[in-house]
């Protein structure tokens, strides 16, 4: 099935390449809405914004040892399934008292960091927020659309994964995991697509059969690179997947992935709205 696809554990020494997403660091403690000292008013704007934003819900649609089905219901200020755990929300196997884990995940679940990823939500953007910790085999966000990339982007797909790193004049690819592909490809902005999968005539050829002959393209429109899953009409069959190594607004429907647990996002209207 598409959503059972097994990534390799993450080569944490290329994450560190870049600022963000590394192992060895420290997780970050996440952004967090600044009271304002001066203006009293703006602190109940804050407060309004938190009370009338939407209800997260991650439903599980894949596990080892997590019931399917069972879901996490997220609160802007910061309530997991009605309990108060803080308004930056950890999921790990462990807790501490610097990262009290929100929503304790079983060490049964391979992959799983102690701390492995943590939510939010932005004031500011009106959205939740989902960002890995460096701690285990990563959190995944499944393409959908056209999504906007930008350098330190890294793309997961099945045994192979690359970096992305864009310039006002080109498109640079470099591939981890699959020796079977030049390390690094460049493309200039004027070869304005991209196309990775195993149809022969791909601009990217992989002969793989965890490829869909189509598995992703990368297209330059409106001064951007954009990539989206599949041939732009119809998806691959396992999805291509982007390392959640900065915040990543959560989206309704949004397809998330945990290590090997897969999540169904779904935001509900609150009451107060």
């Amino acid at each position: 099935m598409a959503d059972l696809m097994t990534f390799l554990p993450l080569d944490r020494a290329s994450c560190s390449s870049s600022k963000k997403g590394s192992s060895k660091a420290v997780p970050p403690e996440p952004e967090k809405a600044k009271p304002d000292e001066i203006n009293p008013k703006v602190n109940d704007t804050i407060e309004e914004a938190y009370d009338k934003a939407r209800t997260l819900g991650l439903q599980v649609v894949s596990a080892l040892a997590l019931e399917i089905g069972a879901e996490i219901i997220i609160k802007a200020k910061g309530l997991v399934n009605g309990k108060k755990v803080g308004r930056c929300i950890y999921l790990g196997t462990e807790s501490s008292e610097r990262f009290p884990v929100g929503y304790l995940i079983p060490k049964a679940e391979k992959g799983i960091g102690t701390v492995h990823c943590v939510i939010q939500f932005n004031v500011e953007k009106n959205c939740y927020q989902i960002k890995d910790l460096g701690k285990g085999c990563g959190t995944f966000i499944k393409i959908a659309g056209r999504v906007t990339v930008r350098t330190g982007y890294m793309v997961f797909i099945g045994e192979m994964h690359f970096t992305i790193t864009v310039t006002p004049e080109e498109l640079v690819l470099k591939f981890l995991g699959n020796a079977k592909i030049k390390h690094q490809l460049k493309f200039k902005t004027s070869a304005r697509q991209v196309t990775i999968g195993r149809k022969k005539g791909s601009t990217i050829y992989v002969a793989s059969g965890s490829f869909s002959r189509t598995q992703c393209k990368l297209i330059y429109e409106n001064d951007a690179w954009k990539i989206m899953d599949g041939d732009g009409i119809k998806g691959s069959t396992n999805g291509t997947w982007l390392l959640a190594n900065e915040f990543f607004d959560i989206d309704h429907d949004m397809t998330i992935k945990a290590a090997q647990i897969i999540f169904k996002a779904t935001l509900m209207p609150s009451k107060n709205s």
